[in-house]
C-alpha cells in the first residue's frame, strides 16, 4: 500500500510540473536555457583583408620604429580573434571593432619564450599598448590603431599575401621565427 501511494505521489507531481508554470507552453520554467549570443561585431572586411607588420609606435607624427627591424605582426580574423608575433612570442586575443572606427582589444594570452632584453621590453610596451586601442583607421596600405584618446599610435603596414615578397623579410619567411640551423647560400633556411 505504502509502494502504490509513493509511486502515485511521484506520478501525480510529474503531471503537476509538467502541466503547470510559467515556461512556454504552460510548461515548466526554463531555467537552463542558454543566453542569447552576442550581438556580432561591426565587420570591417579592411581588417582581415591582410596581415600587418608593425613599423612604429607613439605620439601620432613622432612615431619610433621597431628596434633592430624586429618583426611584430598583426592578423584579425573575421570571428573576431586577433592574433600574431610580437617581437619574441606568438600572442592571441579577441576584438570587437565598432561601427565610428572604435575598437576594443581584450585580454590577450602569449607564449613564454625568453628573448634578449631589449626585445623583451618592446614586446611587453607593445602588448600593453595593444591592449590599450580605442580606435582605428585604413588608409593608404596602412592600419592606424590609436590610443590616449588618440594621442598615440601603432602604425603598421599591410602585408601582401603569403608568396608575395616584403621589404625586410626573406622570401618565403614566416610571421614566426624559424629555429635556427643551416642556412643555403642565400641565407634561407635548411628543412
Amino acid at each position: 500500500m505504502v509502494r502504490r501511494t509513493l509511486g502515485f505521489l511521484l506520478v501525480a507531481g510529474s503531471v503537476v510540473a509538467c502541466g503547470s508554470g510559467g515556461g512556454p507552453g504552460g510548461g515548466a520554467p526554463q531555467r537552463n536555457k542558454t543566453p542569447p549570443a552576442p550581438a556580432p561585431a561591426v565587420a570591417d572586411e579592411r581588417l582581415s583583408a591582410q596581415d600587418w607588420r608593425l613599423e612604429g609606435l607613439g605620439a601620432v607624427g613622432q612615431e619610433k620604429p621597431v628596434h633592430g627591424g624586429t618583426l611584430i605582426t598583426l592578423s584579425f580574423d573575421p570571428d573576431g580573434t586577433l592574433d600574431g608575433f610580437s617581437g619574441c612570442n606568438n600572442y592571441r586575443t579577441t576584438y570587437r571593432p565598432g561601427a565610428a572606427g572604435e575598437l576594443a582589444v581584450r585580454a590577450m594570452v602569449r607564449t613564454s619564450k625568453s628573448c634578449p632584453e631589449t626585445i623583451e621590453r618592446q614586446e611587453t610596451t607593445y602588448l600593453d599598448v595593444l591592449h590599450r586601442v580605442e580606435s582605428y583607421e585604413v588608409h593608404d596600405g596602412r592600419l592606424l590603431l590609436f590610443y590616449e584618446g588618440g594621442s598615440r599610435n601603432l602604425v603598421y603596414r599591410g602585408v601582401p599575401d603569403a608568396g608575395a615578397e616584403v621589404p625586410g623579410i626573406a622570401p618565403g619567411a614566416t610571421t614566426s621565427p624559424e629555429p635556427e640551423g643551416e642556412e643555403d647560400s642565400s641565407g634561407r633556411p635548411v628543412r
